[in-house]
Formats: structure tokens, sequence, C-alpha cells
């Protein structure tokens, strides 16, 4: 995969037009607001908030498929609240995104829909979604897990779940494991805001997303 940056100063439709032109190439471009923290493979966690129009959660699914592409080693999770909810947003994005807004990504990527499942043709890499309601409880040769939205009206992953997964992802190959979450503002009274922007007890890397 290629990744390319747009000047966060173009306009709506200059944006549109120079994605459109670099997808004749091969290239994927991403607004510029995500150039620091998209290669940020170091920190434990990594948190983007900001509106529902920011494109947080499209750049970040894009992350992982670089990822994915681009490592040695790469085994990821996606999740949210439940299995459908996974399979009819995060897993239909990663869909669409591999099939219709970039096709030339389908030489990279084989879909197993069932299984919910992405995996790279060249290097054996794959990611697979869960769902936070039934978490999984070991993640043994894992190295990266995504919680889209983790606080919602309906409902939200625990801190216990949230630190038994950051226990249990490791792998035996000594790769940097990644928790990963985006999501909209969410009220100061959740353990999130507590932990990630109070006390700061965790290594992360914060963006607000507001592009």
């Amino acid at each position: 995969m290629t990744i390319g940056w747009i000047d966060n100063n173009y306009t709506y439709e200059e944006a549109i037009a120079e994605s459109e032109e670099a997808k004749k190439h091969g290239i994927i471009l991403l607004p510029s607001h995500y150039k620091e923290v998209f290669l940020d493979f170091d920190n434990d966690y990594q948190i983007w908030y900001g509106s529902r129009v920011s494109a947080k959660t499209y750049v970040k699914a894009i992350q992982y498929l670089y990822k994915c592409s681009s490592q040695n080693y790469f085994r990821g999770i996606f999740a949210r609240q439940t299995a459908k909810d996974a399979r009819d947003s995060q897993y239909q994005l990663f869909e669409d995104l591999i099939i219709r807004i970039y096709p030339f990504l389908q030489n990279e990527f084989f879909l197993e829909t069932s299984k919910m499942r992405i995996t790279c043709s060249h290097n054996n890499n794959f990611m697979k979604g869960a769902s936070f309601e039934n978490m999984p409880r070991s993640l043994a040769e894992y190295t990266d897990f995504w919680v889209d939205e983790p606080i919602t009206r309906s409902g939200s992953i625990t801190r216990s779940d949230l630190l038994d997964i950051s226990g249990t992802l490791r792998n035996s190959y000594g790769v940097k494991t990644q928790k990963h979450l985006t999501f909209n503002p969410i009220s100061n009274k959740t353990f999130i805001y507590t932990d990630f922007f109070e006390n700061k007890l965790f290594k992360s890397n914060t963006l607000m997303c507001n592009y």
C-alpha cells in the first residue's frame, strides 16, 4: 500500500479531485491532520476522538490495512459492542475500502465475510472482527486491538475488559502491541476520560479529529 497526504487547506472539492487522481496510480491520499499519528506504532494506545465527519474511523481502518500489509508480523482484532455492530460497521468499511473505494487493494487482501476476517495475500498477516459484549479473554499472538465507539448510549466496554485485553495482547515474536480507541466526544464521567485524559495512566497518543 502507498499512502500520501492531502494538505488541510484544500477545500473538500479539491481534496476529492486530488484523491481520485492519486487512485489512478494506486495511491491512497489521507488528510495530513493524521500524518504524525498514522505511523506511530510505539505508543501503547492510540486515542482518536472527534465528530462524525472527521474521518477518524475511515483513516483508522486504512491504518489497520497498512499495518497488515507493511509489517513483518501483524494480527489485529477490531471490535464494537456486538458482533452485528462490528460486521455492519467496521467489517463493512474494510470491505468497501478494498472492493469499491480502492479496488486495487483486491490484489493485496482476501476477504472471508462469514468469519469477518481479512488476510493480506503476500504475508498472511490478518485481522478479524469481534465484539466487546462477548470479549475474547486471551489474545496471545495478536499485535493490535481496535475498539470503535467504546462508549455509546446503549452500552460500553468496561475498564476491566480493557485491562484484560491489554494484559493478554501479546505475541511470541516481540512485536510491539497497540490498543486503538476511536469515538465521538465523550462525557468526562467515563473511565476513558479519567484514565486517559485526566490521570494519564497509560502511554497514549491522543488526537482530536475535527478535520
